[in-house]
């Protein structure tokens, strides 16, 4: 799933893609509603070579699905999630296409506030780096 040259994001759930969103794919259109560009929660794969850098999903109140999730800014993405979250920038259609061909149920634009678990704290973001860095 390219993404940019240098940035191969991979997914941890890949359920089937839906035919609506096969055929977004193929026409290269953007979910409406998003933004050019979108601040998503990203972290660098510990587990990957080169820098890779791996979108974070989550699963829907019925857990059922999983999603990718995208905000418009970095201040929404930081009031949802906490300011340890480790974000990336990215352009809609590039992210929603890698989504696509992941085969994630959907995008959730600028999630409601309790809809989802803050994953990181300062010492995980440490933890984090101490693994990278050896």
């Amino acid at each position: 799933m390219q993404v940019e040259s240098w940035l191969e994001p991979t997914f941890g759930a890949r359920p089937r893609a839906s035919e609506r969103a096969d055929r977004r794919e193929q026409s290269g259109q953007r979910l409406d509603g998003l933004p050019d560009f979108v601040v998503v929660p990203a972290h660098p794969a510990i587990d990957k070579p080169g820098g890779a850098i791996e979108i974070e999903l989550f699963t829907t109140r019925s857990g059922t699905e999983v999603i990718a999730v995208a905000f418009s800014d970095v201040r929404l993405l930081v009031e949802r999630l906490g300011d340890a979250q480790p974000w990336i920038g990215l352009a809609s259609i590039n992210f929603q296409r890698s989504v696509i061909r992941a085969g994630i149920a959907g995008i959730v634009l600028d999630p409601v506030d309790n809809l989802l678990r803050k994953r990181w704290s300062d010492s995980a973001v440490r933890s984090l780096s101490e693994a990278l860095n050896g």
